[in-house]
């Protein structure tokens, strides 16, 4: 077999959430296939340990958790993992969890707790960390059913608009309707203010993919690189530390553009690096030299046609996910990128 043919098969093992059963099948044959197995059980390890300590955290706070479901890793290909624990145990496990630097959770406090814990069913956090760890705390389980009044449910963009005291939780029940009015009247979606995603799970790339995901894209010293949401600010730092690049990251939420100038400026790299809080929209990407993007699949389409509308001959473009992409035109070429701890489905444009 082919290196394009095991590269094209792992990565269909990858979009189908089947890494590790393929990579075990090629590994007579594939050196790739081998080192994406040691990457898919070192995910699990880490995984396994994070849950592990979660729970003891929680049951250190009074809050009983067991594991929930195992697929929630999806076989060793995310840093991810669900916990069940009981309703009345929602906001003692919310601030345990956001002493574990799972910052979501410190958003529910008084009533946004209780009305989470009364209204919903689950709450999906991330962590601070370098592989972008998960944690999805599961609290009722309704066998598929919907839940009642499940249209009026607030998202935590909604509840990040009241804070209001737990006797009047009910009155949540009005947060996404008027929210909803807010963004028809203003254009503006209402939790960009508040830095959080229709999701609330804003994920950022795995530290440990960024210099190959760079190498692949031919970063060079000089360049200037550009990160269409750029998190933490991560990407950039690294293209400046590691391939000497210029960089300009663009990020809507103000709480991560306020952590990535923190973070460009503890790396000494201020003078070559800027972030700008905006809307990647907004950029002027005539300039870029690399334009990387780790974005919602319902923005990357546009931010795509952007790049290649503005960027000079010899602009690359560098996506990457672990879902299937439908983005025209087809990227020049796509590939399996294995780490240590981390992988994921490069894909990359020449202009």
């Amino acid at each position: 077999m082919s290196s394009p043919d095991i590269e094209s098969r792992l990565i269909d093992a990858i979009y189908a959430h089947g890494l590790a059963p393929a990579c075990r099948d090629l590994a007579d044959v594939s050196e790739l296939a081998r080192q994406g197995l040691a990457t898919t059980e070192r995910i699990m390890a880490e995984t396994a340990a994070s849950q592990a300590e979660v729970i003891a955290a929680l049951a250190a706070a009074g809050v009983a958790a067991t594991a929930g479901d195992p697929a929630a890793g999806a076989g060793g290909q995310y840093h991810a993992f669900d916990l069940n624990l009981a309703p009345d145990a929602v906001p003692a496990a919310l601030a345990a969890m956001a002493g574990l630097g799972y910052p979501l959770a410190g958003l529910f406090r008084g009533g946004r707790a209780t009305a989470l814990a009364r209204l919903s069913d689950a709450l999906a956090l991330m962590r601070d960390d370098d592989v972008s760890t998960r944690c999805r705390l599961v609290w009722r389980d309704r066998g598929g059913r919907p839940a009642p009044l499940a249209k009026f449910r607030p998202a935590p963009k909604d509840f990040a608009m009241l804070g209001l005291p737990g006797p009047l939780w009910p009155l949540y029940l009005a947060a996404k309707p008027a929210r909803a009015v807010l963004e028809r009247l203003t254009g503006r979606d209402m939790g960009d203010a508040k830095g959080l995603y229709s999701g609330a799970v804003n994920l950022g790339t795995p530290r440990p993919l960024i210099a190959p995901l760079l190498e692949l894209a031919g970063a060079a010293k000089g360049e200037l690189a550009v990160d269409l949401g750029c998190g933490d600010g991560r990407v950039l730092v690294e293209a400046a530390r590691i391939f000497g690049c210029r960089g300009l990251g663009v990020e809507r939420n103000g709480r991560l553009a306020a952590m990535a100038r923190r973070n460009v400026e503890a790396a000494g790299f201020s003078d070559r690096v800027e972030i700008v809080e905006g809307e990647a929209a907004t950029v002027d990407l005539s300039a870029a030299a690399l334009v990387f993007l780790f974005l919602p699949a319902s923005v990357l389409p546009a931010a795509l046609a952007a790049a290649l509308r503005d960027m000079k001959p010899g602009g690359r473009i560098l996506a990457h996910e672990q879902v299937q992409l439908d983005l025209t035109p087809a990227p020049a070429l796509s590939r399996p990128v294995f780490a240590e701890n981390a992988l994921t489905v490069a894909h990359l444009w020449r202009v």
